[in-house]
């Protein structure tokens, strides 16, 4: 018994682990969203289920268990990669190569003439901004952050 239970807690804890990684690192909101739900769900039960069996091994989880850091909660990282990943299609570059394979009257001068790419990307950054968490914010007021940050990025694209 005490061997499925430590399997049990082995498995348990890689999957934290694994999560808690992808919190950090990920590059779609799913992986930040995933881990969340999972642990509600489904790893919540398993350590009460853990307990009323006698576990008791409790080192056997590490660090998987220490509580989340700002870096793991805060989606920052995700924004910025977001960004950076939406900026390609904005490059004058790939606009005129687009342009041109689509209609030959809207590459070259035409398409750099009407595309302002460092105005356009500015102006999309000024946004992303605005769902950037601050460093210094405490976790415990992260709720109400979120909600200013929501409305000043409603009223940015209202603009």
């Amino acid at each position: 018994m005490d061997n499925k239970l430590n399997l049990a807690a082995t498995q348990l804890s890689q999957l934290l682990s694994l999560y808690r990684s992808f919190l950090r690192t990920a590059s779609d909101a799913i992986f930040h969203v995933s881990p969340i739900v999972n642990f509600d769900m489904y790893y919540q039960p398993m350590f009460i289920e853990l307990k009323q069996a006698g576990f008791s091994d409790w080192d056997i989880f590490g660090d998987s268990l220490n509580p989340l850091t700002f870096d793991d909660i805060s989606m920052n990282r995700l924004w910025l990669m977001m960004f950076t990943q939406g900026t390609r299609a904005l490059q004058f570059k790939h606009i005129a190569n687009k342009a041109q394979d689509t209609e030959p009257s809207l590459y070259g001068f035409q398409a750099q003439s009407k595309h302002k790419e460092n105005m356009t990307l500015h102006s999309m950054f000024e946004y992303q901004k605005l769902q950037l968490i601050p460093k210094d914010a405490q976790k415990i007021n992260l709720l109400s952050i979120v909600k200013n940050v929501d409305v000043r990025a409603k009223a940015h694209s209202e603009k």
